[in-house]
């Protein structure tokens, strides 16, 4: 019986203790959560034109065993001295971040900007930055201008190729195409059309090729832009012509003989021409003349003495003409004045007194 009465009396003890214990927990506070942890605060983008939107984001996380609803503090604000705008944008915002126990999270934030200007944001001691600009007007579109229309080279011969040439810019602000029209008359026409794509603000040299085939005139005109060039005829080899064969009608014989001829080029350019002269048929005589264009020259022909007496016929390019080589006179025929036909009648009529007589 004393025995059960001390197990009564020692259970008792315990519950009053638990009681005690029980009622001095509850009576204290409850521990305040561990604060998360911020990091890696992103501001995108970092430029934006006003009126566009930014994001801030940032990760959070709770490093404590209990869940809790924690408020972040994000302050933005205009550096720039004086402000570009007035008032000044100055404003914190505050975001409520709800974390389970040990919980990671990221949070972020979107806000649209109408002011001008350098921002900085702080959101719990970590630091960034972005820049809103004016907006970019519109550029201007695309404008073309043409100069400097060349042809090189300025006179050719017919095939010859010549080159035309024009500079072409875009003096607006956007890309765009251009179309050149090309048309080139000589009697006939000649004609096409080419594009050319430019960037705003570039230029370009462009560049065609033309063989004319007939010689005169060209006019080439390029979205009305004129220049011309010339086809000049093919130069005529030069060409000779021999004329005027000097005339004679007879020699002495072992005479030396001189023969003229008037030799022209009638060609373009200069050249050297042979001429023969025959006798009888075949060559006594060659030599070369070199003349100007349009040139003509009168050119001695040699026959050396030593033909016998007879007559011989002469051509020289096609022109022909005779000479007689006569017997060289004899010594009393070289005296003037002695009276042949004197002394020969009188020697006849002894003659025939003499013949007379002898009858």
């Amino acid at each position: 019986m004393v025995l059960k009465t001390k197990r009564v009396g020692i259970i008792s003890g315990l519950l009053v203790l638990m009681f005690i214990l029980v009622a001095s927990a509850s009576a204290q506070p409850p521990t305040p959560p561990a604060p998360p942890t911020l990091s890696n605060l992103t501001i995108t983008p970092p430029e934006i034109e006003r009126g566009d939107n930014v994001t801030i984001g940032f990760d959070i996380e709770n490093i404590d065993s209990q869940s809790f609803t924690y408020i972040v503090n994000m302050h933005i604000e205009n550096v720039n001295d004086p402000p570009p705008t007035w008032p000044p944008y100055n404003v914190t915002l505050t975001i409520y971040v709800e974390l389970e126990a040990y919980e990671s999270k990221t949070v972020s934030h979107t806000i649209t900007l109408d002011k001008v200007g350098d921002f900085n944001v702080t959101v719990d001691g970590l630091t960034g930055s972005f820049k809103v600009k004016s907006p970019e007007p519109p550029l201007r579109p695309a404008e073309f201008e043409i100069s400097d229309l060349t042809i090189t080279p300025l006179e050719v011969e017919p095939g010859e190729e010549v080159e035309i040439s024009l500079f072409v810019k875009n003096i607006g602000e956007q890309q765009g195409s251009y179309m050149l029209s090309v048309l080139i008359e000589n009697g006939q026409i000649f004609s096409w059309v080419s594009w050319i794509d430019l960037d705003g603000g570039t230029n370009e040299t462009v560049r065609f090729r033309f063989k004319p085939e007939a010689e005169g005139n060209y006019k080439v005109d390029v979205n009305e832009l004129i220049c011309n060039f010339i086809v000049k005829a093919v130069p005529k080899p030069a060409e000779f012509t021999v004329s005027d064969l000097s005339q004679f009608i007879s020699i002495e014989e072992g005479a030396d003989i001189t023969i003229f001829v008037n030799v022209s080029n009638v060609g373009d350019v200069e050249g050297t021409h042979q001429v023969d002269l025959k006798l009888d048929g075949d060559v006594v005589y060659s030599i070369n003349v070199t003349l100007p264009s349009g040139a003509t020259e009168e050119v001695p022909l040699w026959i050396e003495g030593g033909l016998t007496v007879g007559t011989y016929q002469v051509e020289v390019e096609g022109l022909t003409d005779s000479f007689t080589v006569e017997p060289k006179p004899s010594f009393w025929d070289e005296i003037p004045g002695f009276p042949y036909e004197s002394i020969i009648i009188g020697l006849i009529a002894v003659i025939i007194i003499l013949r007379t007589r002898n009858c």
